[in-house]
């Protein structure tokens, strides 16, 4: 070995003990010597593009990637990587020590003779991680994958991906094999050949050629189009393969996992002290990598939120841990706790018991732990509506419906119709609003609050009580749902204000002036139902400022399952619409099921009296199943709705855990359906588009069409598929 390779032996085993050295160049002669040749008995791994070796030096080893020769890689490409490598410098990026790009002239056979060409030798060097790839780890179940462990990993990977889009690297190839664990089990990512980096301003960058591993490659990237928009959403897409791979085991869901069942998969490996807490960052880890591998881009959280997510389950982590050493009442009353509820259903005595007999104590010495997720005021979720002109509206969340929707559309979403609370909470909550509707100061009300408990139902109510008022020349109401545009909100009040003169083709400047000059000299009231994000209002063309102005009432309503939403919105009142106390929620359940079914059995008020106790209070929930159970006398359903009831996880004060609740419980009511034909007749609602209305003779030409309607004479097809309908609206399925 020669001076040179020498003295970069030197500098390297210098950089193995001062990590602020910066990578170098090294000579091949090196490289060569510390592989002894790239024997393959130091080999450690091989891929597609490369074959990486163990690099032996006096006080470390290293890892020498050297990259097949006859791979035809340009120089800015090479070049690329190794710009993005030297920029990098994190905790959960492998660390990068130097780069060789070496061509010599060697004789080579060619068409019979020989000739003398140039051979490239390209190689990196990078620190040695010991414990293997993240894809090994998770293919060996010996290793128990106990759960704060895999939490660690997690979060370090996402700390790493948040590094690189921070300094406006994208990885591109992120992937289980290209995350490497070092001693400690912390994850370190690798393999920058697909990397792009941006410069300052540049937020995405168009390809023609995009390359990946299948599985981990974003859905967007498989349309077959001839140019390809890459954003850091790419790679959003993939952390959310990885950590729903990390919690399942398994290598790709074809659909979206059960959130329940990764739960209950998980039951038995946590320990006893942080069970509660641990379970709710398992939720929230499967709830973000559902949300990261979203089909929609657009709706796949970045990385700071990813971050910031995560660091409120760590902050709950944390202060679960005081409480346990400042207060071992607490501690004693857990294990108490889950001794005496070893025989029951796992999953509502493990966490919804001893989450309520923990906030209990915890409170008690510990204010500021009382609500650690206060925060998370209404999470978004994938609840949507779907309005039926006369009839229809729809009910039961996307993930569940997933077959149904890909005979149509991969995005359609459908969901549960608000029901109307008790007559004692509507008649407040009313009263309230259009209170607040006759002060003058007050321009935009805010009425929030989580799916189900009557937001929708109230809304309708304030415009069918100005209904031949005065006040007002004119009262609109519009549907909003998640990424609804500006265009179709001006469509629809253009609509409702029959603006001759509004043509759908025109572009938004030219509508809103439409609407603009139409409201500026009229009184008005703006209906605004189910708002997921912020919107500009004088974008569409409402007239401001809101309130009084020249004599004239200019008012804005608006629904959210989101407070911040309503800041967002300059909301200057607000309403929060809650759930039903037990005894208006008992009185509206017996109104639902009927007089007659309570008296055929005294024991089946009683197993009433607890079915609802597990519907938590819940409008909709309470409206559907009773409905459902309406002429049920056999007590072994009853009792098979409440332990399926009791499955549905709560939170106190989770916005997120309430929806999912109700969900679970309109699904009872669909599962409840007398055949499949009532089942299948309603998933078809799901291929009309979020908040269209749906004319009943329309949807009964589908279910004709469809074969699900099948009667020798087609007036008999429609009046069985109208009969068919008033079933699925007697489930409260449909809407009329």
């Amino acid at each position: 070995m020669g001076r040179q390779a020498s003295a970069a032996r030197n500098d390297l085993e210098h950089m193995l003990s001062d990590e602020k050295e910066q990578p170098k160049a090294l000579p091949l002669s090196l490289l060569e010597d510390i592989t002894d040749g790239f024997s393959e008995n130091l080999q450690i791994g091989r891929g597609g593009f490369a074959v990486v070796y163990k690099g032996v030096l006096e006080n470390g080893t290293i890892a020498v990637k050297k990259l097949f020769e006859r791979l035809d890689i340009p120089d800015n490409k090479f070049n690329e990587e190794i710009r993005c490598l030297m920029k990098v410098k994190h905790k959960n990026i492998v660390r990068f020590l130097g780069y060789c790009a070496n061509t010599q002239g060697e004789i080579v056979d060619h068409a019979g003779g020989v000739v003398m060409a140039d051979v490239r030798q390209r190689l990196l060097c990078f620190e040695y991680v010991p414990k293997g790839s993240l894809d090994e780890y998770i293919k060996d179940a010996s290793n128990g994958h106990d759960w704060i462990k895999t939490y660690a990993i997690i979060n370090g990977i996402c700390e790493g991906l948040h590094y690189l889009h921070q300094n406006r690297i994208l990885h591109l190839d992120l992937k289980p094999a290209n995350i490497l664990l070092d001693g400690n089990m912390m994850p370190k990512i690798t393999d920058f050949g697909l990397s792009r980096c941006f410069d300052e301003k540049q937020t995405e960058a168009i390809t023609k050629n995009m390359a990946g591993t299948l599985g981990y490659i974003a859905p967007e990237f498989h349309s077959g189009g001839d140019i390809y928009t890459i954003t850091k959403k790419s790679d959003i897409y993939s952390l959310g393969v990885i950590i729903i791979e990390m919690l399942t085991g398994k290598k790709w869901y074809p659909a979206y996992p059960d959130v329940d069942k990764v739960l209950e998969s998980w039951m038995n490996k946590l320990g006893k002290s942080q069970r509660v807490t641990q379970l709710k960052q398992i939720r929230l880890c499967i709830e973000l990598g559902i949300e990261c591998t979203d089909g929609n881009q657009a709706n796949r959280p970045d990385t700071p939120d990813i971050i910031n997510r995560l660091g409120e389950t760590e902050n709950a982590r944390i202060m679960t841990g005081v409480s346990s050493l400042t207060v071992p009442q607490v501690q004693r009353a857990l294990e108490k706790l889950e001794d005496a509820t070893k025989n029951l259903l796992p999953r509502r005595d493990i966490v919804h018991l001893m989450n309520d007999s923990a906030e209990k104590n915890v409170t008690h010495w510990q204010g500021a732990a009382k609500n650690l997720r206060a925060a998370q005021e209404c999470l978004n979720d994938n609840h949507h509506i779907v309005a039926v002109e006369s009839g229809p509206s729809i009910s039961v969340e996307d993930c569940n419906l997933r077959e149904a929707q890909e005979c149509h559309n991969h995005n359609l979403h459908i969901s549960a119709v608000e029901s109307s609370p008790s007559m004692s909470v509507e008649d407040r909550n009313l009263q309230e609003a259009l209170k607040l509707i006759k002060d003058d100061l007050v321009g935009v009300i805010g009425i929030w609050g989580p799916g189900g408990v009557g937001k929708t139902h109230l809304l309708n109510n304030i415009k069918n009580s100005l209904d031949g008022n005065t006040t007002f020349n004119y009262v609109v109401q519009v549907t909003i749902s998640r990424g609804c545009s500006v265009e179709k909100i001006q469509t629809d009040i253009a609509q409702q204000l029959n603006l001759d003169e509004f043509r759908k083709d025109s572009d938004v400047q030219f509508r809103c002036r439409i609407i603009y000059d139409f409201l500026k000299k009229r009184s008005f009231l703006i209906l605004v139902d189910d708002l997921w994000d912020q919107i500009d209002l004088q974008a569409v063309g409402i007239p401001y400022p809101l309130g009084i102005e020249n004599q004239l009432r200019r008012k804005v309503v608006l629904t959210t399952r989101s407070r911040k939403v309503c800041g967002q919105m300059e909301v200057r009142k607000n309403i929060k619409v809650v759930c039903l106390q037990e005894d208006e929620a008992w009185q509206l359940f017996k109104e639902k099921v009927g007089h007659e079914t309570f008296s055929y059995n005294p024991r089946i008020e009683d197993l009433g009296k607890e079915l609802v106790k597990e519907m938590k209070g819940l409008p909709l929930a309470l409206v559907t199943i009773g409905k459902t159970m309406y002429a049920k006398t056999d007590t072994a359903k009853w009792e098979y709705a409440i332990e399926y009831m009791k499955q549905s996880w709560y939170v106190k004060d989770d916005p997120l855990d309430m929806e999912r609740v109700v969900f679970r419980q309109v699904k009872f009511s669909f599962d409840s359906l007398r055949n499949n034909i009532l089942r299948k007749c309603f998933l078809t609602c799901a291929l009309w588009p979020e908040d269209q209305k749906i004319p009943r003779e329309m949807l009964a030409r589908c279910w004709i069409g469809l074969g699900l309607v099948d009667e020798p004479e087609i007036k008999s097809s429609y009046i069985t598929a109208y009969n068919l309908m008033g079933e699925l609206s007697a489930a409260c399925l449909l809407e009329e």
